[in-house]
């Protein structure tokens, strides 16, 4: 999970999520409620409308709502927007791939990066990250008997985990293709 920026300290995202524990992209989350629930978290990059034409805008919607719909009963859908101004590799990076241009385009470069330096300066200058949370109620209750062996009730446990873990992973394994398909790039 990538680390967000603000005012000039480090935030996770997870410092807004009640999780419970981690397992890759994955996570148990337990509500004020007190149901528990698989999750499974990505990073998406927002699509660029103003580059796109209007059928392409609309081919991506299509596909967004394709997704949505295909969402079982069971599972809830979280959109998270996280506006922050984490934007210290932006120069770097800038500099970095026109440092091999012409002389010329030096020139060009120190322009923009004094432009940049000063949109930061002024607070202009933003990014958007966008989360997906996918979550599903899980129960992880492992019924056993009063006299049941530590070993055999071990055994349940992981087996329940494990049966856990495997249906976030087809869940995680059929929505990437979706996040694609609509031209996010889910991380």
């Amino acid at each position: 999970m990538s680390v967000l920026k603000k005012a000039g300290e480090r935030k996770a995202l997870s410092r807004y999520v009640p999780y419970q524990t981690f397992i890759d992209n994955k996570m148990i989350l337990l509500d004020q409620t007190g149901y528990h629930y698989g999750a499974i978290v990505y990073e998406i990059d927002p699509i660029n409308y103003a580059m796109n034409t209007h059928d392409e805008i609309t081919n991506i919607r299509e596909k967004i709502m394709g997704l949505i719909n295909s969402l079982d009963h069971e599972i809830f859908c979280q959109i998270i927007f996280k506006k922050h101004q984490y934007h210290d590799d932006i120069i770097e990076k800038h500099t970095e791939i026109n440092a091999q241009g012409p002389e010329y385009v030096e020139d060009i470069v120190q322009s923009r990066v004094q432009k940049i330096e000063s949109d930061i300066e002024e607070n202009k200058l933003f990014r958007i990250s966008l989360y997906l949370i996918l979550s599903k109620k899980i129960n992880l209750k492992i019924e056993t008997g009063l006299l049941s062996s530590l070993y055999k009730n071990r055994q349940k446990a992981e087996e329940h985990i494990f049966n856990i873990i495997n249906d976030l992973e087809d869940i995680d394994n059929r929505f990437k293709i979706f996040l694609k398909r609509c031209g996010f790039n889910p991380k």
